[in-house]
């Protein structure tokens, strides 16, 4: 059985956006299907209180990742990412 500090999740919601800002699962444990148990219970908490989109950021180079997510269903988009460090 993993144990709790084998995975974590941050996430906010804006009232119908969802965002993902990190997800982790310890590396022991990948390739298990508990990110993917994460993204199923999400999306099931996000629909229940009327969130009709999640939104996450990933590095480009990424692909690790980026597979990942396109495997959940997530599909790339085209947004310009702005940024200012104060």
């Amino acid at each position: 059985m993993e144990d709790f500090f084998s995975k974590t999740l941050s996430c906010t919601i804006d009232g119908r956006r969802g965002w993902i800002n990190h997800l982790a699962v310890d590396p022991e444990y990948q390739g298990m299907k508990i990110g993917q148990q994460i993204i199923k219970e999400l999306e099931m908490r996000f629909k229940k209180i009327g969130c009709e989109k999640i939104n996450l950021l990933i590095e480009r180079n990424n692909e690790k990742v980026q597979e990942f997510y396109e495997k959940q269903g997530f599909k790339k988009d085209e947004l310009l990412f702005m940024e200012k460090w104060i």
